[in-house]
Parts: structure tokens; sequence; C-alpha cells
């Protein structure tokens, strides 16, 4: 793809600050984005739409950090929702999945169909969050195909215990015909470590 035409441009879709569990305002991390070259951030804060004025040169997409009731295993699945206006109160999880969360109340979807379909409902896109970070099951990933895309890499889950490679996972859904596209992300959280 780096051979065909057109612009291209460095993109951020997973990036948290001090409205759920990262160390930086909004407004502090998107100008440190824009000062290392980067053209494009989404402030993905858990259950938590951070909208803030961009700063000159930086293009501000909406999103947020989103989860799943669990499907195969104990955890709750994590996802990227980019281009949404709002981050529902209610959504169809179970509750006795919600908890609060550093600054922010974590929230579910009783399927990935159900936050899928939240999402395509403004017209935006969904990505599968750090499979290998979280040690996914095969049967949550194959239940997450309708989601737009797949973090392959997660540098957080690298430094933290390096678990950030989740291509693998990737490459056994292309081979079963699934049709994520691939995403490489910072998830950051603390300033001197992670963005970028």
């Amino acid at each position: 793809p780096f051979r065909s035409e057109g612009e291209w441009l460095k993109a951020q879709f997973h990036a948290h600050s001090l409205r759920s569990d990262g160390e930086l305002e909004p407004e502090v991390m998107a100008a440190r984005y824009r000062d290392l070259g980067y053209d494009v951030l989404t402030i993905s804060d858990h259950w938590t739409l951070t909208n803030i004025d961009a700063p000159d040169g930086l293009l501000l997409v909406p999103g947020a950090e989103l989860m799943v009731d669990p499907v195969g295993g104990p955890m709750c699945p994590e996802f990227l929702a980019i281009g949404i206006d709002d981050v529902p109160e209610a959504p169809s999880g179970d509750p006795a999945n919600w908890y609060p969360y550093e600054h922010s109340t974590i929230r579910t979807f009783a399927t990935f169909d159900d936050g899928v379909s939240f999402v395509e409902g403004f017209g935006g896109a969904t990505i599968l969050c750090h499979p290998a970070w979280s040690g996914l099951p095969e049967a949550t990933v194959a239940a997450a195909r309708a989601m737009h895309g797949i973090e392959v890499w997660n540098a957080s889950a690298h430094r933290e215990n390096d678990r950030g490679d989740s291509a693998y996972v990737w490459d056994r859904q292309l081979d079963d015909g699934a049709s994520f596209a691939p995403f490489g992300t910072d998830d950051a959280h603390y300033a001197a470590t992670d963005l970028g």
C-alpha cells in the first residue's frame, strides 16, 4: 500500500487522557501529538467521549474505548469506537460487569454486534483492542468479526508485559476468512513513556 498514490497521514486512534486513566489533560496530550508530527488523533478515554478544541495542525476524531460482556473466558473484551458522537449511559450489557474506574465508569455491551451497531449508527468504525495482551480466546476474537479492524501492535502492552504483538491472532483470523484491517497503536497513558 505504501506505493499507492494518495496522501499518507500519521494517525493515533488509541490514547488516554486524565479524563479516564491517562496522566495528561487532553489539551496537553493533543498538543504533544501534534508536536510529534501526528496529523490525526482520537482521544479514546474509557467510556468517556472527550471533546476539546483541536490544536492547529491536528485533526481530532471523537472516540472512546468501550467493552462487551465476556464471550469466552472471564475478561470483558475492549474495542475502540472511532467517529462517535456519544457513549451510551445504559448499553445492552450486564450491569454486573460495570464498575467505577479512575475518572470514568466502565459499562458493557451484551455482544460485539451490539457495540458495532451502536458505532456504525454514527458512521464510525470499531477496532478490537490488544487481543494478545487481553489473552482473548480464539472464540472471542471470532465473535468480534463484525469489527472493522484489530490491533496487531499495542505499544503499551509491549512495554507492560511484552504482549503487544497480536499479529498471530490476526493471521489466524485471516486464515479463517476474517477481513480485519490491521492497526498499530501506542495506547498512551503515561506522558514519559507512551506517547508516539
